[in-house]
C-alpha cells in the first residue's frame, strides 16, 4: 500500500473503456470541492481489500461516492435504461480501478482504511453528496431503472415505472418504521460506546460496537447487491430517508474514532496494572497412562518384580503361532547367503522378525476363531455383535485394528533393516535389489533375484569375446555443448543446434540436461556423424565421465541415457571421445542454449601493440568481424559481410608469412588440426587453464615461449555488450607464435 493523491491516481488510466473513466473523473471534478486532487489516500491493491475474490455479502455493502445517475449516463450515454448486469459489470469495472477503489464510502472500514489522510473532508463531501448517491434495492421486483430523458431517446419505447408518492401512507408507514429500527441501533451504539468509555477494560467490548456498525451498516446498506433496481431520479421521501441514513454512519463512525483513542491513551495509563505472574506449562507425556487394572494384569503376566521374570515359557505355546509361508523368519536368499555378515546383530533381527511374524498369525487365529463362534449365534445375537463389537467405529473393532497395524508395521520395519544388510558396492546394482519385494519365505522374491542375475551373465557371455580398439583415430568432427535453465546449444562443426525445455524437463538437475544434449545431437545428426571420430567437449565433468567411463554407478538416470547415447553411437559406428572445456570459455554453446546472440571476443588496441612488437605484425586476422579485425585484411563468419577475403576459415587451407588466430575456445582444436594441411606462421590467442588437453600440440608448434596477456578486466571486451566477458577475473590468455603443418 502507498501512500499516494487522488489527483495521482486519476492518472492510472485503464486500458479497457478509457472513456468511461474520463466521464467518470470530469464528474468528480464538477462534484468534488476544489482540490480534492491534493487529498491524500492509500492505493490499496484489490488483492488486498478483497483477496482472490470478493465475497457477495461483502460486494452487497459496496458503495461509491459518485452522483448515482450520472455515473450511470457516463457508462452508457446513449441508453436510456440501466439493466441490472450493466449495472454489475460497472461496480466491477470501477474496483479494478485505483481511482473507483479510492471512491468507497462503505463499508465503513474500507473508506477508513484508505482514507486515513483525507477522512474528514471526504466524509464531509460525502454527506454534501448523499441525496444523489441513489440507494440500490435487493428486494424491488422491478428489473431496469429508467434514466434522465436523453435526447434521442423515446419515452414511448419505454414503459414509465410509477413514481413513489411521498403522501401514500402506506410508503409512510414503512419509511416510519425503518426510521425507528435506526434510532433503536443508534441509542444501542451510544449505550455501547459509553459503557466501554467507563470499563476501559477487556477488548471482549469492541464488539459491541463493532455490532453497531455492522446492524448500522446493514440496515442502510442493501442485503443483495445482484439484482439492482436503480432510481436514478430519487423522490423527497428517499432522499430523506438516505440522508438520515448517512447522517447516523457518521456520527457513529466518529464515535467509535473517539473510543479508539480514550483507549489508547487509557492503555498507556495501565500499563503496570497487568498481571505479569511467572508461569510455566509441564509438558505432556509422550505415552498415555496405562489403566491400573491392566498395569496389574500386566506386571503379574509378565512377572516384573519377581525373582521369576525370566523364567516365563513361551516355547510351548510358540508352536501354536508359528507357521509357514508369511508368519516365519523369512529366509535368507541362496544367492545371497555368502554375503550375509556374521553379525550378533542379524540373529537378533531374525528373531524379531520370527516373534512379529508370530503375533501376526496369533492376531488373524483369534479373528477367525472369533468369527467361527458367531456363525454359531442366533440372529439377534449376531446382530448385536455386528453393532457393538464389530462396527468399524466400536472400541474393541478399533483395539483390534489397531493392534494388528501395529505388528505388521513393525515388521516391516525389521524386514527392511535384514534387507539392507545386503548392499552392493555398485550403486546400481543396489538399487536393482532393493526394488525386488520380499516374497512370502525369503527376504527378496527368488524367482526375480534369479532373473536379474541372469541379464547381467546373458550381458558378460554376450560381450566377453568383443573387442575394441585402444587407439582411436584422430576426430573428423567436433562437437561442443552446453545446457542451461532455458535450453540446450551444441556447435556440431559449423552447424548450431538449439532447444528449449519442457515443462518437466525444466526441473532436471544440470546433470541430467547436460548429458541429454548429447543424445539430442546424436539423434538430429547421427546420418551426417556415421562412422566418425567425434571430439565432445562439455563443461560438465559427469556428463564426459559417463562417456568416457560408457556409464556409472552414482546415477540410474545418468547411466539410461549414457546407455542410449553408447547404443546409438555403436549403430551408426559413431566414436565419442569426451573432454573436458570449462564453462567460462564454453561461450559459443552457452549462447546457444541461452537464446542469446554469440560473443566475440576482442583485445583493445594497446595489448594488441605489446604483441606486435614481440611477434611480428601479422597480414591477415582469420577469425574476425569488420568490427573487430585487427589488420584490413580479415575473414569473416558472415557471408553477407562483403569486406571480407572469403568466408569460413576453415573452409580452405592457410597459406600465410603471418596470420592473427583467435578463434572461440571450443573450436581451438579443430584450428590445430586444421594447420597440418596449411603453411606459414600465426599468432595463437588461447585460454589457459590447468590439464587444457591441446596444450601438448601447441608446444609442438611453438617457435618462442609464450606471452601471457595480464589483467583482463582491462584489456578484453565482448564487442555483444562492450564489457568484460563473464568471469573474466577468473581467465587467462596467451599468445603463441606456431608454425603451420604437420607434426612429428
Amino acid at each position: 500500500m502507498d501512500l499516494t493523491t487522488m489527483g495521482a491516481l486519476c492518472e492510472l488510466i485503464p486500458q479497457d473503456r478509457k472513456d468511461f473513466f474520463q466521464r467518470t473523473v470530469d464528474i468528480l471534478d464538477d462534484t468534488y470541492p476544489d482540490g480534492w486532487r491534493s487529498w491524500g489516500v492509500k492505493n490499496v491493491s484489490y488483492s488486498d481489500l478483497f483477496g482472490k475474490s470478493i465475497s457477495p455479502a461483502v460486494e452487497a455493502k459496496l458503495r461509491f461516492a459518485v452522483p448515482t445517475a450520472r455515473l450511470a449516463l457516463a457508462y452508457s450515454p446513449d441508453d436510456c435504461s440501466l439493466s441490472e448486469k450493466k449495472y454489475r459489470i460497472i461496480k466491477r469495472m470501477m474496483l479494478q480501478w485505483p481511482l473507483g477503489r479510492a471512491l468507497l464510502y462503505a463499508p465503513h472500514k474500507i473508506m477508513e482504511e484508505i482514507h486515513q489522510e483525507s477522512y474528514d473532508v471526504f466524509m464531509h463531501t460525502v454527506k454534501t453528496l448523499k441525496p444523489q448517491l441513489t440507494s440500490v434495492r435487493g428486494n424491488s421486483p422491478r428489473k431496469r431503472s429508467s434514466l434522465s430523458p436523453q435526447p434521442g431517446c423515446s419515452s414511448a419505447a419505454k414503459t414509465p415505472r410509477r413514481e413513489s408518492d411521498p403522501s401514500d401512507p402506506q410508503l409512510q408507514q414503512s419509511f416510519f418504521e425503518k426510521m425507528v429500527d435506526l434510532l433503536a441501533n443508534q441509542t444501542q451504539a451510544i449505550e455501547g460506546i459509553a459503557a466501554q468509555i467507563s470499563t476501559l477494560s477487556s477488548r471482549s467490548e469492541q464488539s459491541i460496537a463493532d455490532e453497531s456498525e455492522s446492524d448500522a451498516e446493514s440496515t442502510l446498506s442493501d442485503t443483495n447487491f445482484s439484482a439492482p433496481s436503480l432510481n436514478v431520479i430519487p423522490k423527497s421521501a428517499v432522499d430523506a430517508e438516505d440522508t438520515q441514513e448517512a447522517l447516523l454512519t457518521t456520527q457513529i463512525a466518529e464515535a467509535e474514532k473517539k473510543l479508539a483513542a480514550l483507549k489508547a491513551a487509557s492503555s498507556v495509563e495501565n500499563l503496570f496494572n497487568y498481571d505479569f505472574t511467572p508461569s510455566t506449562v509441564e509438558a505432556e507425556p509422550k505415552l498415555a497412562k496405562a489403566d491400573h487394572r491392566l498395569v496389574e494384569q500386566g506386571r503379574r503376566c509378565q512377572r516384573l518384580n519377581d525373582e521369576g521374570w525370566k523364567n516365563v515359557r513361551y516355547a510351548e505355546v510358540q508352536k501354536t503361532f508359528h507357521a509357514t509361508p508369511v508368519f516365519g523368519a523369512l529366509k535368507v536368499n541362496n544367492l545371497l547367503a555368502t554375503s550375509t555378515p556374521s553379525w550378533n546383530s542379524t540373529a537378533q533381527l531374525e528373531k524379531t522378525d520370527l516373534t512379529l511374524g508370530a503375533i501376526t498369525h496369533g492376531l488373524l487365529l483369534q479373528r477367525k476363531a472369533f468369527q467361527e463362534i458367531c456363525k454359531t449365534l442366533d440372529a439377534k445375537a449376531q446382530q448385536d455383535i455386528q453393532k457393538h463389537l464389530l462396527a468399524p467405529d466400536s472400541t474393541f473393532r478399533k483395539i483390534s485394528d489397531g493392534l494388528l497395524q501395529y505388528t505388521c508395521g513393525r515388521r516391516a520395519e525389521i524386514i527392511q533393516l535384514r534387507r539392507e544388510i545386503y548392499k552392493s558396492p555398485n550403486k546400481i546394482l543396489n538399487e536393482i535389489l532393493h526394488d525386488i519385494p520380499p516374497s512370502d519365505t525369503h527376504l527378496f522374491d527368488d524367482e526375480k533375484l534369479s532373473e536379474v542375475v541372469k541379464q547381467e551373465l546373458r550381458w558378460w557371455l554376450q560381450n566377453l569375446t568383443k573387442t575394441s580398439t585402444i587407439q582411436t583415430a584422430p576426430p573428423s568432427a567436433f562437437v561442443a555443448t552446453d545446457a542451461s535453465d532455458i535450453g540446450w546449444g551444441a556447435i556440431v562443426d559449423n552447424k548450431h543446434l538449439s532447444g528449449c525445455w519442457n515443462s518437466s524437463q525444466v526441473h532436471w538437475h544440470c546433470n541430467r540436461k547436460e548429458l541429454w544434449t548429447l543424445l539430442e545431437v546424436l539423434q538430429r545428426e547421427s546420418e551426417q556423424l556415421r562412422g566418425k571420430t567425434i571430439l565432445f567437449q562439455t563443461d560438465n565433468r559427469t556428463a564426459a565421465s559417463y562417456i568416457r567411463k560408457q556409464g556409472g554407478t552414482k546415477s540410474m538416470t545418468l547411466l539410461n541415457i549414457a546407455t542410449k547415447i553408447l547404443n546409438l553411437a555403436l549403430l551408426h559406428e559413431i566414436t565419442i571421445v569426451p573432454k573436458y572445456l570449462p564453462g567460462r570459455y564454453n561461450g559459443l554453446a552457452d549462447s546457444l542454449s541461452r537464446l542469446k546472440t554469440q560473443q566475440e571476443w576482442h583485445l583493445d588496441s594497446m595489448t594488441q601493440q605489446a604483441i606486435f612488437q614481440r611477434m611480428g605484425l601479422p597480414t591477415i586476422d582469420l577469425f574476425a568481424t569488420n568490427a573487430s579485425a585487427v589488420v584490413p585484411r580479415y575473414v569473416s563468419e558472415d557471408q553477407k559481410d562483403t569486406m571480407s577475403e572469403f568466408t569460413d576459415a576453415l573452409s580452405r587451407p592457410w597459406n600465410y608469412d603471418l596470420g592473427w588466430v583467435f578463434p572461440p575456445p571450443a573450436l581451438i582444436p579443430r584450428v590445430l588440426q586444421h594447420l597440418n594441411a596449411s603453411l606459414g606462421h600465426y599468432i595463437l590467442i588461447a585460454p589457459k587453464w590447468e590439464k587444457a588437453f591441446w596444450r601438448a600440440e601447441v608446444k609442438k608448434r611453438a617457435v618462442r615461449a609464450p606471452y601471457q596477456i595480464r589483467n583482463l578486466k582491462a584489456h578484453l571486451i565482448d564487442l555483444r555488450t562492450n564489457l568484460p566477458p563473464r568471469n573474466v577475473q577468473n581467465m587467462c590468455l596467451e599468445a603463441w607464435r606456431i608454425r603451420a603443418g604437420p607434426t612429428k
